[in-house]
């Protein structure tokens, strides 16, 4: 009979408000309707885009071809060391974490609130950052301060990034083809020790003489000296990226299309991250006084990362390493069998070749915003806004140790699998009116009046079976 561990949660978080807001400056002329395509001077927010000398507090800005240089693969290429108070770190998982002026909080999250295409985003686990494309950005806005609440409220409290995808220009089609092919190398080796002597072996792999004298008989071979980190990690694969995007337009219809599709095959063998993309970015003006700006984007990766990292149980391939004398011999026999590791749970060249850890994510984000002039004279502007956005996230994940692993005997239940799912879908509304009132050519006043509705909906899934009958891969096939 079969008995599988289930896990299912389900969270769902709605949030609504209404913000009034009240600025007031003085300029030196008067404001122009704006339109679809930002100014340099602009700072793309919430409820659309505003001047730079609007937003108050620290602001720090990269936009242009300076944003994305050419060997860019992702975000995190995009953020570091250009921004001064921002402190990006590379997780393991493949993800982002950033810090804006370093640490607010002992217990809570202090990720930054990023604004991508004026749709709030709050990233977490989902790698909605490493999901874009950074090709695809136009520019990026770093809000330091607490005064980025009075824009977005308490998310803001770390700060905000505030992202901008390209977007069309009128004037004939430009096209752009990027290829890259490239391979990857170990770049730091820690290296083993050379036991010079039986006597040295033994001191240091077997003090109280648990594996006996006819075990060292056998076992020393002061001619080998294996260096285990090139064995394992010493693949030298072809990766490749190839982009592609065109944009152009006229002056009442603009767009901008990429495609992405990357392949990276990691320097041990069965691990690979490969990503495929493409987006669509629209913007339509319907005479002079109502403008629509819509984007879209739909991601596909896939990947396998192994089993690295920190473990107590002795099935980590890298933690394994530290684990391997150089003077005895661990590879594959020729008959496809592993020799038992006498000294540790797992012989790491047989974890490489039969553990499967597959994920698989798709995502789709939309956005579009409609902008109404209902009023554009000389002392009066009334701008009307209508801006939403979805963002569906879907992952997969199933990972098969099978009964044969050496580690697997450890706790007496042969083989594991397990197969998880989850969907995260979250979006969002907004609905602003800014007026704009210039008494005076020196003398403006703004204001704003706003509602904005948000809902984050995540359903996670979790099958786990072990003692696997048959070795079937499937958690079904699981008698615990």
């Amino acid at each position: 009979m079969s008995r599988n561990r289930i896990d299912s949660r389900r969270s769902t978080a709605a949030v609504a408000g209404v913000v009034a807001l009240l600025l007031v400056g003085c300029h030196a002329s008067t404001n122009t309707r704006p339109t679809s395509e930002a100014s340099p001077d602009s700072v793309d927010v919430g409820y659309g885009t505003s001047a730079r000398g609007d937003v108050t507090g620290s602001i720090s800005s990269s936009s242009g071809n300076s944003t994305a240089p050419a060997n860019a693969k992702s975000m995190a290429d995009l953020l570091e060391g250009r921004f001064p108070g921002v402190e990006v770190t590379r997780l393991a998982s493949g993800g982002l974490s950033v810090r804006i002026r370093g640490q607010r909080t002992l217990r809570g999250s202090s990720e930054p609130l990023y604004v991508i295409d004026g749709i709030p985003r709050v990233a977490g686990t989902d790698g909605v950052l490493t999901d874009l494309d950074p090709r695809d950005i136009e520019s990026i806005d770093v809000l330091k301060d607490a005064a980025a609440a009075a824009i977005y409220g308490s998310r803001a409290s770390n700060g905000v990034i505030m992202i901008t995808t390209k977007r069309g220009r009128a004037g004939r089609p430009q096209f752009t083809l990027r290829q890259g092919i490239g391979t990857s190398r170990l770049a730091y080796k820690e290296g083993s020790r050379r036991f010079q002597d039986l006597a040295a072996a033994r001191a240091a792999f077997d003090p109280t003489n648990r594996f006996g004298d006819a075990f060292w008989a056998t076992a020393y071979n002061p001619a080998n000296n294996f260096s285990y980190e090139d064995l394992l990690f010493g693949e030298k694969p072809i990766n490749y990226e190839t982009s592609f995007s065109v944009s152009g337009g006229n002056e009442a219809t603009r767009y901008f299309v990429s495609a992405l599709l990357r392949r990276d095959a990691g320097i041990v063998k069965n691990t690979f991250a490969d990503k495929k993309s493409i987006r669509v970015n629209l913007d339509q003006n319907f005479g002079s006084r109502v403008t629509l700006t819509a984007g879209s984007e739909l991601v596909r990766n896939s990947a396998d990362r192994g089993l690295f990292g920190n473990d107590n149980a002795g099935n980590s391939i890298y933690y394994t390493i530290t684990k391997l004398p150089s003077f005895y011999d661990f590879r594959p026999l020729p008959d496809g069998t592993y020799p038992v590791n006498p000294f540790y749970a797992s012989n790491p060249f047989q974890t490489i070749d039969l553990l499967k850890n597959r994920e698989l994510v798709w995502r789709s984000m939309s956005n579009a915003r409609v902008q109404f002039e209902a009023l554009n004279g000389s002392t009066h502007q009334l701008r009307l806004i209508a801006q939403g956005g979805v963002d569906v996230f879907t992952q997969r994940n199933n990972v098969f140790s099978p009964p044969e692993l050496h580690y697997e005997d450890d706790d007496g239940r042969l083989g594991a699998a397990i197969g998880s799912y989850a969907q995260n879908l979250q979006y969002n509304a907004n609905l602003n009116a800014v007026h704009v009132f210039t008494p005076r050519t020196w003398l403006s006043f703004t204001s704003q009046l706003g509602t904005q509705y948000e809902v984050r909906d995540l359903d996670q899934t979790r099958t786990a079976g072990e003692n696997l009958l048959g070795g079937l891969a499937v958690p079904d096939a699981g008698t615990v």
